[in-house]
């Protein structure tokens, strides 16, 4: 196997100076930037950009690449209207983190199996910090699956050395300890996982089997019934992202179908909540009651759903 790309990040000059959030964003700290900026009083049309390249930071790093992608195609378009704009402009190379997003995408959509072949497939990924331990975590799942457990550790070890909160890696450290058996290291490794990411089922599951290996019963069935809950919750929201990636693909705008069905459904129950409000509750046939309420639990719904 050739050499391993190195991620190229800025370093401060000076340890002993404040940390600012522009020193964080200039190092492609995104989720230290936008809050950092958001203590320093930043203007708001900066901190909803920081905030969207926190976003795609935590999105690349739960593999959620679809949401990372669409919520960097919003800054790119939003960035026209942020006062000081040069400064993002000049620390984020933000076509760069795109390809990167498609790398990781495009490896994982075809499944290699090849270390070789994905190394070169993630090229583009490992460039920009944002992308680059996700990369190296892609790279150590397929060295551990081939049973190179060396490899797959170094690579999970320098996920962690570019981002040292990515909990998915050391997810993945513990399950090499728990191949070998030994059972309380993997336990550390996924409380440390779920310490930066509580909501991580995989983490979640996989405690619940080291906890019933080591007769700690109670413990496991509850780490295991919150797993459940997670992918449960997951499993709506990747239901919900993928309708709205096929919608974008067909250039409809998802909140807009949503505001449409809530038009609809007042407009459906609107007559008949006037006949109502004339005549009394009698005026109107039951199947017709059911319907207004029906419309009406529908428009609020819309209405949630457009909003999130």
């Amino acid at each position: 196997m050739g050499l391993v790309p190195r991620l190229v990040c800025p370093i401060l000059d000076d340890v002993n100076e404040p940390v600012t959030w522009q020193d964080d964003l200039r190092s492609s700290r995104f989720g230290e930037a936008a809050a950092r900026a958001r203590v320093a009083g930043a203007g708001a049309d900066m901190l909803a950009a920081l905030d969207d390249l926190a976003t795609v930071e935590r999105e690349v790093r739960a593999k959620r690449y679809g949401v990372a992608r669409r919520t960097l195609k919003r800054y790119q378009e939003n960035l026209q209207g942020v006062r000081d704009a040069s400064l993002l402009r000049a620390s984020v190379p933000d076509e760069g983190v795109a390809q990167g997003i498609v790398a990781l995408e495009a490896v994982a959509e075809a499944r290699l199996a090849d270390p070789d072949k994905a190394l070169v497939a993630l090229e583009p990924a490992f460039v920009h910090r944002t992308t680059a331990a996700e990369a190296q975590n892609v790279l150590g799942v397929i060295h551990a699956v081939l049973g190179d457990e060396a490899s797959a550790r170094a690579s999970f070890d320098r996920a962690l050395e570019i981002d040292p909160r990515h909990d998915r890696a050391l997810t993945n450290i513990g399950n090499l300890f728990l191949e070998r058996g030994e059972l309380s290291e993997a336990e550390a490794y996924y409380r440390r996982a779920l310490a930066l990411n509580p909501d991580a089922p995989n983490a979640h599951h996989n405690l619940a089997v080291v906890l019933r290996k080591q007769k700690k019963v109670t413990a496991s069935v509850r780490a295991l019934k919150k797993s459940q809950r997670l992918l449960v919750r997951q499993s709506n929201d990747a239901g919900r992202e993928e309708a709205r990636e096929r919608l974008g693909k067909l250039g409809v705008d998802p909140r807009k179908v949503a505001w449409g069905v809530m038009i609809v459904a007042v407009v459906l129950a609107a007559p008949i909540l006037l006949r109502i409000v004339r005549g009394g509750p009698r005026s109107v046939s039951t199947p017709e009651l059911a319907l207004a309420v029906c419309a009406l639990a529908l428009a609020f719904f819309m209405m949630y759903r457009s909003k999130n």
